[in-house]
């Protein structure tokens, strides 16, 4: 035992020692390349005025390829990025550089690196420090990124692990699940990127960054402007795969002519928002204000109070209406007028049911009053009454015959006396 003691503690000092070397040759690793980056940036540092920066990034921001916006990501490029939020008059679009433009001032500023390091996962997250340094101005920044093992989508499979369920703001149902390694992957990717992008940018001057999204602009205008007729039959053929036709575009454009570039670059946003399902034309022509001159959309809206709509049926009926508000005027109109008519035809059919009594007793007292008037004008000499007068008058003012106005009508007038007219 003695010995096996001995043994035992033997190895734990071999192992604490070669856990101390390992620790010794890791810290002297990362000394080692902190002075070397520091040393190079030391010998060749950029200019203090950053006009060979300015001139490589200016270079790099007049490829169209780098610039050219896609109409399917709400006019993004790849070197700026566009998202919408909020809808109608609330809409906007936040802007900003994507994590390819971030790269590329990295490369033309020199002397920045960016590192990554995990700090620590458990069953529910995975954290990582990303830190971006400029060795020559000894600045940088740095983000911690938690990705947590979890993931939305709006379906589930059989397969999926589902943690929760909510609606969202569209009132369609979201699944929490839990995700496979290749989605926590893409997961973990997207967010470091976006971390790298942001400590990236912290090192770079910022009237550089205005200047380069200015020359993109620039050349995405220019790249236009060289065929303007494919850009405007590129746009216009976009939005009809979404049901938006070149009438709608024309009447919301204005005019029938070649785009200008701001309107290219609208059109491109808002066909982006469309397809991401963002917005709708509807929300987009009535973001714009049509109709609020001649009153539309107030009459919109008090006609589809009347109507009483249910939201999807109001969304549906603009969306197949959309830049067409006197059509949709006219249409609403026209299903109110019906409302009211239905509504009128009920009505006086309540009023003869209820009056239904009052008038048939009226009605059986004035024929039995006109019944005993032609009786006694029109009785035959040769025939007397098989049923004295009271009796024939109780006959007429009973309850059956007050039930049956039709009978006592045809009574009214004698078999025998047709007879004796003939």
């Amino acid at each position: 035992m003695d010995n096996t003691n001995a043994l035992q503690v033997q190895d734990a000092d071999k192992l604490a020692e070669y856990q101390e070397q390992s620790i010794s040759m890791v810290q002297q690793r990362e000394k080692a390349k902190i002075e070397s980056r520091y040393i190079m940036a030391l010998r060749t540092p950029r200019s203090p005025d950053l006009q060979e920066v300015r001139q490589k990034m200016i270079r790099e921001c007049s490829r169209p390829s780098f610039c050219a916006p896609d109409m399917s990501k709400n006019g993004s490029s790849v070197a700026i990025y566009r998202i919408p939020r909020g809808s109608g008059n609330k809409r906007v679009y936040i802007e900003g550089v994507t994590i390819r433009f971030a790269e590329m001032a990295k490369r033309c500023y020199g002397h920045i690196f960016v590192e990554v390091t995990p700090l620590g996962e458990d069953e529910t997250q995975q954290i990582y420090q990303v830190e971006a340094t400029d060795y020559q101005n000894n600045d940088g920044g740095s983000e911690i990124v938690i990705v947590t093992k979890r993931i939305e989508r709006s379906y589930a499979k059989d397969s999926d692990i589902v943690l929760s369920k909510r609606t969202n703001t569209n009132g369609e149902s979201t699944f929490t699940i839990v995700p496979t390694d290749d989605e926590l992957l893409m997961k973990r990717n997207a967010l470091l990127s976006k971390a790298r992008r942001n400590v990236i940018m912290a090192c770079i001057d910022g009237w550089l960054v205005e200047e380069c999204k200015a020359k993109i602009r620039e050349t995405a205008a220019q790249k236009d402007a060289q065929d303007p007729g494919a850009a405007k039959t590129g746009i216009f053929d976009a939005f009809a795969s979404i049901g938006v036709s070149a009438v709608q575009l024309n009447d919301y454009i204005g005019h029938t002519n070649a785009l200008s570039p701001a309107e290219l670059d609208e059109l491109r946003s808002l066909y982006g928002g469309i397809k991401e399902g963002y917005t709708t034309w509807a929300e987009i022509v009535a973001s714009k204000g049509e109709g609020k001159d001649d009153g539309s959309a107030e009459r919109i809206e008090a006609l589809v109070k009347e109507l009483e709509y249910t939201p999807a049926q109001v969304r549906t009926k603009k969306a197949k209406y959309a830049g067409r508000p006197k059509e949709l005027i006219e249409w609403l109109e026209g299903e109110v007028a019906k409302k009211r008519n239905d509504g009128g035809k009920r009505e006086s059919k309540t009023q003869e049911g209820d009056t239904s009594k009052t008038g048939t007793t009226e009605t059986s007292t004035s024929q039995s009053t006109g019944q005993k008037t032609a009786q006694t004008e029109q009785k035959p000499t040769h025939r007397e009454s098989a049923e004295p007068e009271p009796q024939q008058d109780a006959k007429q003012s009973s309850p059956v015959e007050q039930e049956k106005p039709v009978e006592t009508k045809k009574s009214a007038l004698p078999v025998s006396d047709s007879f004796n007219e003939w």
